[in-house]
């Protein structure tokens, strides 16, 4: 059973590639309908170039590493082996386009050689959002075969993907009878991955520029002002020395009260902020801070150094359900011993924007999916009138853990 596509719905007026229809024109007609203008390639189908509507074109072409005629092993339903191929490039200057809002790609292994293309030449700039279809099995295997992964080829594939400078918005795996083939731990051969390109940084800078959280002390919010601090600060103070914590990473925000926490100068701290405003800010408030270092980063899509301890306090609660899973996601795989992260137990939020506000559970929905180990310290997150909130900061023993988890 294959997975329901996740969209990021584009403004008007927008292009859409979709590569690989094997004559389901459900997703090319959802855009055109949106009022996009579609192209759809396939040399599989036996059609030729046609138009379903006036904003649509649809052309027996497969998408490709290089431009040519494909030769060897086939990656296509029926097998067929000659047929013509163009890199994205190419398309792009046949159509007379420089941007693409939304390119979808489905085309059974061959995504890998076209990815590794697209990193190479830098087309990323020319992309908005990418739906994509992995199938981790060799390029230019037809065969659904079992097959374990050596952990090179693991490691190629993670490496592809992890190259791409765009946000993870949904990753859900196909669970269609033949894609139901365990090759390392629980990790399956097809995902249906969703990346967008992320305006968090722009987000978040207009936020502290204008103060939208109304602090007159942290442009983070009250939440980070000293007076609502207090018993955090107490209980990380106590958890840098029963840890033996030598490393702290933390998402920083303006980093208003980290360096009262009893103990802070004593281990290696970095803060790590999306927004260069916040980071502006933190490194003027720690400028005595020796052992203090300060580093624009968007942790939704950037795995961060590894750290003893890597703090997430209210953030998550500001990004959308799938940019914060893959943010505390991040946090795990950099290796982190354990992890502080602020929760609203028993609470729950719908999904949001980012920059809006909701109370997460991080052992719920949607945060279920990591599988978090049990809390082994629990700490009230607010002092005076924010406590009733009910928002407490957990201490979490962490392991590595897998980009398909």
């Amino acid at each position: 059973m294959e997975p329901d596509v996740h969209i990021c719905m584009p403004e008007l007026p927008c292009v859409v590639y979709s590569f690989g229809i094997a004559n389901n024109w459900l997703f090319d007609d959802l855009m055109l309908d949106h009022g996009c203008s579609v192209w759809s390639f396939d040399p599989s189908m036996t059609v030729g170039t046609h138009k379903r509507r006036p904003t649509h074109l649809f052309e027996p072409i497969g998408i490709g590493a290089s431009t040519g005629v494909h030769r060897g092993e086939s990656t296509l339903y029926g097998g067929k082996t000659d047929y013509n191929m163009m890199t994205l490039q190419d398309l792009m200057a046949r159509y007379g386009h420089t941007h693409v809002d939304i390119v979808r790609m489905d085309v059974e292994s061959a995504e890998w050689g076209v990815l590794d293309q697209w990193n190479r030449d830098k087309m990323w700039p020319r992309i908005g959002q990418l739906l994509l279809e992995i199938h981790l099995f060799k390029p230019a295997s037809s065969s659904y075969q079992a097959k374990p992964l050596s952990a090179s080829e693991a490691s190629t594939y993670a490496n592809t993907l992890t190259s791409i400078p765009m946000t993870l918005f949904h990753v859900a795996q196909n669970k269609d009878q033949s894609a139901m083939v365990r090759l390392h731990g629980d990790m399956t051969r097809v995902y249906e991955i969703g990346m967008i390109v992320a305006t968090t940084s722009k987000t978040f800078d207009a936020i502290y520029a204008s103060n939208k959280w109304s602090s007159s002390e942290s442009r983070s919010g009250e939440g980070s002002e000293m007076a609502v601090t207090r018993s955090v600060r107490k209980c990380l103070g106590e958890w840098l020395v029963k840890y033996d914590v030598a490393t702290f990473g933390d998402a920083c925000g303006d980093a208003n009260w980290q360096s009262q926490i009893q103990g802070f100068r004593a281990v290696r701290y970095t803060g790590y902020d999306v927004s260069p405003n916040a980071i502006r800010r933190a490194k003027a408030k720690n400028e005595r801070e020796s052992n203090a270092a300060f580093r624009v980063m968007d942790l939704s899509t950037t795995v961060p150094p590894k750290h003893d301890l890597f703090m997430v306090r209210d953030v998550v609660q500001h990004l959308p359900w799938d940019m914060g899973v893959q943010l505390l996601r991040n946090v795990r795989r950099s290796g982190a011993k354990y992890l502080a992260v602020s929760s609203f137990p028993g609470q729950s939020g719908h999904d949001i924007g980012v920059g809006d506000f909701y109370h997460n559970d991080v052992y719920a929905k949607p945060f279920d999916v990591l599988r978090l180990p049990p809390a082994i310290e629990t700490c009230e997150n607010y002092d005076g009138v924010h406590r009733s909130m009910g928002s407490k900061l957990l201490l979490i023993p962490l392991s590595d853990g897998s980009i398909f988890e």
